[in-house]
């Protein structure tokens, strides 16, 4: 996510001026402040590399339902592109995805 929101503005609308959509840069309310949710710069992650949860006020913030949607339906739209050789991502999904699969093996011999 970001908070430079203007500059997504229009990064999104030169998008959608091109392509007639844009599903990498999503502009959307969340905790009451405008922000621009990059799935462009999206990457895998395990569970273990997530130290917290994003609060407001003090208190964990869970997005809604509907923008939850959203965002994986956009992104699922991504990967469908990349299997097809339509790369949208700045980052190397698949390097990183290799990575923790086997890092996901190699803790799971570990405890064997």
């Amino acid at each position: 996510m970001s908070s430079k929101v203007e500059k997504y503005k229009k990064l999104s609308e030169n998008t959608k001026r091109k392509y007639g959509k844009c599903n990498t840069i999503l502009i959307r309310r969340i905790a009451n402040k405008e922000s621009a949710i990059l799935l462009q710069n999206a990457f895998p992650t395990l569970p273990k590399y997530l130290s917290h949860p994003h609060t407001v006020n003090g208190k964990p913030y869970k997005v809604s339902k509907v923008l939850q949607k959203e965002i994986l339906d956009n992104f699922n739209i991504l990967m469908d592109l990349k299997k097809r050789g339509l790369y949208t991502f700045f980052t190397n999904v698949d390097k990183i995805e290799e990575m923790m699969y086997q890092e996901l093996h190699n803790d799971t011999v570990q405890k064997v």
